[in-house]
């Protein structure tokens, strides 16, 4: 492939991509129901691996799967 050429997206690609981003989701729904109401889930850790932020259990869990669905698209 020359420099002229734009890469090509084949099917398997966006189903290998699309296949990651649905299990990133059901193991989010599956967890979310696990966590109580009112957890909190730890969404930042420092240099030294001590957690210094925390999101409710829908913004903890579903934020990076978002991430991910969105990512996906874009480099599609």
């Amino acid at each position: 492939m020359s420099a002229d050429e734009p890469p090509v997206i084949t099917s398997r690609m966006v189903a290998i991509g699309g296949a990651l981003v649905a299990g990133m989701t059901l193991a989010s729904l599956w967890a979310y129901g696990q966590l109580p109401p009112d957890a909190a889930v730890p969404i930042h850790w420092n240099a030294a691996g001590d957690v210094d932020r925390y999101a409710g259990r829908l913004a903890g869990l579903f934020t990076t799967v978002a991430v991910a669905a969105a990512a996906a698209a874009l480099l599609m």
